[in-house]
């Protein structure tokens, strides 16, 4: 019995180092006037082959493959920039709730990264709130700070050009 719960505490803590070691967290929030409205916002959110206009660049493709009511799938060519120019394919599993979005990238460098964005309303102005948790492989994992600037100011590029549209 002893030797079963060691068992299991040192696989708890191998699962612990693997997240702590290869998973970062970035959250950020972005505000917007209550010029906008959340249902517009989210629905270009969720056209999702739509999202290469506003990030030319960096999204080349975007593509449904799949669309039923356990979420919709996607497939995204991206375009990184930085200290080496790569260009990859991942695939994504998003799932709508209400006013919140939960991502999770499922094929790819950063496979098992999961994106949550959740709109917040208050009289005055419009609060999107953004949770990343970073996974990525080990190939990559070097690049992990640029990689996490990149996610950030992507998300806010691509939000300011997504919130215009919408006007």
């Amino acid at each position: 019995m002893l030797v079963k719960n060691i068992f299991k505490a040192h696989n708890k803590f191998k699962i612990f180092i693997c997240d702590f070691f290869f998973m970062s967290k970035i959250s950020f929030e972005k505000i917007f006037s209550n010029d906008f409205e959340i249902k517009s916002l989210m629905a270009k959110i969720m056209d999702f082959e739509s999202h290469t206009k506003f990030m030319p660049e960096q999204l080349k493709s975007v593509k449904i493959l799949k669309n039923d009511d356990d979420g919709i799938i996607t497939e995204e060519t991206i375009s990184f920039k930085s200290i080496i120019e790569k260009t990859f394919i991942q695939q994504t599993l998003h799932k709508q709730s209400g006013n919140s979005l939960n991502s999770k990238i499922i094929s790819g460098p950063a496979k098992d990264t999961k994106i949550f964005m959740q709109f917040e309303e208050s009289e005055d102005r419009i609060r999107l709130l953004i949770d990343i948790n970073l996974k990525l492989s080990l190939s990559v994992k070097i690049l992990e700070p640029t990689v996490k600037k990149y996610y950030k100011s992507f998300f806010n590029a691509f939000l300011n050009r997504l919130a215009i549209s919408t006007i």
